[in-house]
Formats: structure tokens, sequence, C-alpha cells
């Protein structure tokens, strides 16, 4: 069964579809992945992949690497079923499953915003440890001020937590409205704070 945030994360991911459109939504998702740095041979998570728009443009990327997605569909739904180099983590999230691996990056698209702001903070920190030294994390959230979830606040779980801030960047978008982009580095294994 699944929880309120994947329930709400459909309810998004099918506002989305209804308004790209098919060919739009491919472009939009195509543009993003494009512009992330993933190599081919990355181990990359894909965190809150509910409708796999993302990660199938994400495993293009990867010829040697590993792709593992959070809260996706099946694979059969999803049109992954060709690839072997893909895993699927159902349900509630827990980075003990994940544990063996050590992630190069890891992706979160318009994922974070659909979970209680009261548990933001402890599943960042649990992607840090998930992460590779030197790994980063890209991050792509849509901004509602109403709801207290800004630039701001996004950078400051992510620096309490540990990363440091590579890129971050506000923008419009004419379709989504005000989406905040941003790259965080774990530059060690050892959690450090910026002022």
């Amino acid at each position: 069964m699944k929880n309120q945030n994947s329930i709400e994360t459909i309810n998004n991911s099918i506002h989305l579809n209804k308004v790209f459109g098919s060919f739009g939504k491919r472009q939009y998702f195509s543009n993003y992945a494009s512009s992330l740095e993933i190599r081919p041979t990355d181990n990359v998570l894909e965190f809150g992949s509910e409708q796999a728009s993302m990660a199938n443009e994400l495993i293009k990327k990867l010829s040697t690497g590993q792709l593992t997605c959070f809260d996706i569909l099946t694979k059969n739904q999803t049109g992954l079923n060709d690839y072997s180099c893909i895993t699927s983590v159902l349900d509630c999230f827990d980075s003990n499953k994940l544990v063996e691996s050590k992630f190069d990056s890891i992706n979160i698209h318009f994922a974070l915003c659909e979970i209680s702001e009261l548990i933001r903070p402890k599943i960042v920190n649990e992607l840090f440890d998930l992460l590779k030294p030197g790994g980063v994390v890209y991050v792509r959230e849509p901004q509602d001020k109403k709801a207290n979830y800004t630039s701001k606040e996004v950078h400051r779980i992510f620096r309490d937590a540990g990363f440091c801030p590579i890129f971050e960047e506000t923008s419009k978008n004419h379709i989504v409205g005000e989406v905040f982009t941003a790259c965080y580095k774990k530059i060690s294994t050892i959690r450090f704070f910026l002022t």
C-alpha cells in the first residue's frame, strides 16, 4: 500500500502529464537530464521517480553504470523493462535497504516538496550517508512560499546535512511556476556546517 507522500507525488505527476502533454513532458525532462553531469559509469539514485519520466532520461546517460529508483512504478508500466542496469525500491524510503550501495550522484526532481517538512531533514541526512565522498545531489523543486518551502529552506536542509552548495538558481517556468535548481556536493564523510 502506498503512503500519502506517494499519492501526492502521483497527483503531481498526473498534473504535469496533463499540462505538458506527452511530447512536452519528454522535452522538459530530457532538457533537464542532459544538463546533469552524470558519467556513463556512475551509480545513480533517482529519488522520488513515481512516473519514471526522469528515470527514462537518466538511463540514457548510463552505459555501464547503475540506476536505482526509489518509489518507481513497475518497470513494465514505465517502459524501463529493457534495461538490466535499473533497480526499483518501492514503498517507504529506507536507506538501510540501500546500505550496500554508495552513489556517485543522486537526483531529486519535484520529490522533497511532497514530503512532510518534519521528515525532509531526516531524508536528506540519509541521502548524505548514501553518497560517496565527492558525489553530488541534483535538486529541482517547485517553490511554495505559502507552505514555507522556498530556496532558502532547501538550502538550509542541505547545508545542515553537511552538503556544500556548488550551484543554486531560482527561475520561473511558464508552466510550473517558480523553480529552484541546485547541485550540492559531499566533500567529506564528516558532516560540517556552513555559516
